[in-house]
């Protein structure tokens, strides 16, 4: 069951006019994050300037343990 009070799920979409970045600006990048209890899921959809695209996706579950 999704969260969807948390204040970090949702669609994110990368505004090139607020940005700086060290690298030429893509021509989209949009993040989708999906919160649900004890798990975040992170989908990321680049697509650069020539056209190429980069498509991640991670999901991750806490178990209340601390790594240093």
């Amino acid at each position: 069951m999704l969260d969807e009070d948390d204040p970090y799920t949702g669609s994110w979409r990368f505004n090139a006019q607020r940005s700086k970045l060290s690298t030429p600006a893509p021509q989209s990048w949009v993040q989708e994050i999906r919160v649900s209890g004890d798990e975040v899921e992170v989908r990321e959809n680049i697509v650069r300037l020539d056209g190429s695209e980069t498509v991640r996706s991670v999901r991750a579950r806490f178990d209340g343990r601390i790594t240093r």
